[in-house]
């Protein structure tokens, strides 16, 4: 459901030597509010933001509040942004604050649609039709946001190191290389020293009388060539081109090496683009795979989203397979 609304923004703008704030205010006025459903703002833009377009979204029934960028947006620099979501009563003074935190949002998404502090719950005395807050079924929610653009810096970022390329080039034509690893009919040539210091496994591998050490080959039986080449990729170059595609298979490399920094990485994504129809997929695999953060992160998720949740084939999936999990989900002490 769209609804037009008092689109108009008061912005000021404030130069400073690195970066340019916007402090922007937004009346967002809901007519014929509904107890129940999804409701969205008209699109709007920032005056000296003129590529990106925003757009609010009052998400009751699952008791969420959220901002997101311009559906048609490619947007190059990152853009942090500060919001803070007050309800009005009727004379126009806040009466609750349902959501405030800070986000940043990347660009180069064509259809970005990016939740805003997921799972921030809304008081329940704001989504009852409470008089002072909703009069004659109209609801208004005041939007009070800064907008930090560093995308005209004075002084460009220091461009002079190129270590990330001489490492790839290493990673690539098997400079001085002392090591092979191995993976079905698929071969790396690798250097112990750069692995050991990414990796308290392979430092452990590479001591002693170890016949890895002896050999100088590393058999890796039951990963995907396509996942050890990222492996490598990010140990040498801390870059993972293809995190898109490869995240729960990284996620679990990560685990098996110790690579802390890229489990992490791995986590983060899965969390940034979890949904309804994945969010089993992602708990099974944070738990097999010691993900703690993500774990707990996909419980509360499908918690705020259990109605929707248990009609996915994921979960009808999850539920053959693990029985125990989903106990031990149902049962935890974030659900309760």
């Amino acid at each position: 459901m769209s609804t037009n609304c008092d689109n108009v923004v008061k912005v000021t703008r404030l130069r400073l030597q690195k970066f340019t704030v916007f402090q922007c205010s937004y009346k967002w006025v809901i007519p014929n509010c509904k107890s129940e459903g999804s409701i969205t703002s008209s699109n709007f833009l920032i005056d000296g933001l003129d590529e990106v377009q925003f757009y609010f979204i009052l998400d009751r029934l699952n008791a969420s509040f959220r901002i997101a960028l311009g559906k048609e947006l490619v947007y190059k620099q990152p853009i942090l942004l500060n919001l803070e979501a007050s309800v009005l009563n009727s004379n126009d003074f806040k009466k609750d604050t349902i959501c405030s935190g800070v986000q940043t949002f990347r660009g180069g998404y064509p259809t970005s649609f990016l939740p805003f502090q997921r799972s921030q719950l809304i008081p329940e005395s704001t989504l009852q039709e409470n008089p002072e807050v909703i009069s004659d079924k109209t609801l208004k929610i005041l939007c009070n946001f800064q907008i930090i653009d560093d995308s005209q810096k004075p002084f460009p970022a220091n461009t002079t190191s190129n270590l990330r390329q001489d490492m790839k080039y290493l990673l690539e034509n098997h400079t001085n290389t002392d090591v092979i690893l191995q993976t079905g009919n698929k071969t790396f040539k690798a250097h112990k020293a750069i692995l050991s210091a990414r990796s308290p496994v392979f430092a452990a591998t590479f001591k002693g009388d170890w016949k890895e050490n002896k050999e100088n080959k590393v058999e890796v039986p039951d990963m995907h060539q396509d996942v050890l080449g990222e492996l490598l990729t990010f140990m040498y170059t801390d870059e993972t081109p293809n995190l898109t595609t490869m995240a729960m298979s990284l996620l679990a490399a990560a685990d098996r090496y110790n690579v802390e920094s890229l489990k992490s990485r791995c986590e983060k994504h899965l969390f940034e683009y979890m949904t309804v129809e994945n969010a089993a997929e992602i708990l099974e695999t944070a738990n097999l795979h010691n993900a703690e953060r993500l774990k707990k992160s996909a419980v509360e998720f499908i918690h705020f989203h259990r109605k929707s949740f248990v009609k996915t084939a994921g979960y009808k999936a999850l539920r053959q397979s693990n029985g125990e999990l989903i106990l031990e989900m149902f049962e935890a002490d974030t659900v309760l």
